[in-house]
């Protein structure tokens, strides 16, 4: 199941899948408006399921996990987000803009992942994150007091650490490495990029790779993490 599946990295994750052999469940928040999801729904026979989900809804929730509730899932992720414009500089950002962002990024999956949690097939929740955790790292300490005004179970660090798998988006920052590393271990951050937005050079790689530790965890952040969690065989690809 894909959480925003309606266009760009959600909607070719979807594609992928697919191609995988995989039966693919996406959601779309406007339930009114044709998508590129739509588009591979009718090319897929009967392959991709559409559900309609705004995780700014919480009453959104409990009706499709009622919809679901005879399916089990291998695999949830959660690719909805959003973001301010960028040319607005910090002291202009309006505070309920930002609050939406929060809210959107760091609340809303937490809740999406508590509602269909019972629904996955593996003994624990697998949720990846891209753009190194679409800010939820970096605002653990609000978030937590968030949580507990939404009644979540369990702190958010704490499924940050257990549940959650957080990609590099091609932003190859070392300051971001060490935060990642300060909230959550290396076993859970996987190499990615963003194109046609972050094209890291090869030499950018090669330097980022060195602020690891151990050749262990560079192979770790390079490849293994993604092979265990999707399942990839590298040795079987030409």
């Amino acid at each position: 199941m894909i959480v925003g599946a309606s266009r760009g990295l959600g909607h070719a994750m979807a594609a992928e899948f697919l191609d995988r052999g995989w039966n693919v469940i996406g959601t779309v928040r406007d339930a009114s408006v044709r998508t590129p999801l739509h588009d591979l729904a009718d090319r897929a026979e009967g392959r991709v399921i559409i559900e309609h989900l705004d995780i700014n809804e919480p009453d959104h929730l409990a009706p499709l996990h009622e919809r679901l509730a005879e399916r089990r899932l291998d695999l949830l992720f959660v690719n909805a987000g959003t973001t301010n414009s960028e040319q607005i500089p910090i002291g202009k950002v309006a505070t309920d803009d930002f609050v939406e962002v929060m809210i959107t990024n760091a609340l809303s999956p937490m809740r999406v992942i508590e509602a269909l949690e019972d629904l996955v097939s593996a003994p624990d929740l697998r949720v990846v994150l891209g753009h190194w955790g679409e800010m939820l790292l970096f605002w653990l300490d609000r978030v937590e007091s968030l949580s507990r005004i939404a009644g979540l179970e369990r702190s958010v660090s704490d499924y940050v650490r257990s549940n959650f798998h957080i990609t590099t988006s091609g932003m190859l920052n070392p300051a971001l490495l060490r935060h990642a590393l300060s909230v959550t271990s290396v076993d859970r951050l996987i190499f990615s990029t963003d194109y046609p937005f972050q094209r890291p050079t090869r030499e950018e790689i090669d330097s980022f790779l060195n602020h690891f530790s151990t050749d262990a965890e560079r192979e770790q952040f390079s490849s293994a993490n993604a092979a265990s969690l999707y399942g990839i065989d590298f040795s079987a690809k030409p």
